[in-house]
């Protein structure tokens, strides 16, 4: 039975070894591997204890990396829920980043725009909104950027 215990463990900092999972995702990865539900959750517990799987840790790392992929709040919030991580530290996640929004919006919509061409009417308009409303951002962040980018033609 110790065996076993060792091998779980081993095959969870197996895997954080090659990245951040959140307490949720890792206790999938083990389950899916073969490991009951229970003893994956006792060892990912114990990991968490130890500070060698941290949600914390987990969703500051996403965060950044969405950023940097041009993904809005709202996204980024709804994909770490959708892993498992508390809302309390997706909220602390997400203010802790320092991001200007609307400048990562302005940025994503600068990208569209200048792959497609300038947005000459209410049609292509719409369409660059809803994009950045796929994206993940706010009406306001949305706004901003796109009457922002007119403005300045």
């Amino acid at each position: 039975m110790a065996s076993d215990e060792t091998l779980l463990r081993d095959t969870a900092l197996r895997l954080l070894n090659r990245r951040e999972y959140s307490a949720d995702e890792l206790c999938e990865r083990l389950r899916l591997r073969g490991f009951t539900a229970d003893a994956s959750r006792n060892v990912v517990v114990e990991l968490s204890t130890a500070g060698l799987q941290s949600d914390e840790r987990y969703a500051q790392m996403l965060v950044r990396h969405r950023v940097r992929q041009g993904y809005g709040p709202v996204r980024i919030r709804a994909e770490l829920r959708q892993r498992g991580v508390a809302e309390g530290v997706i909220a602390a996640a997400l203010s802790s980043s320092d991001v200007e929004w609307d400048a990562v919006a302005h940025r994503v919509h600068e990208k569209r725009v200048s792959t497609s061409g300038v947005a000459a009417d209410r049609f292509e308009q719409a369409r660059d909104q809803r994009f950045l409303l796929r994206r993940g951002f706010t009406s306001s962040q949305i706004r901003q950027a796109v009457n922002g980018a007119s403005d300045e033609d």
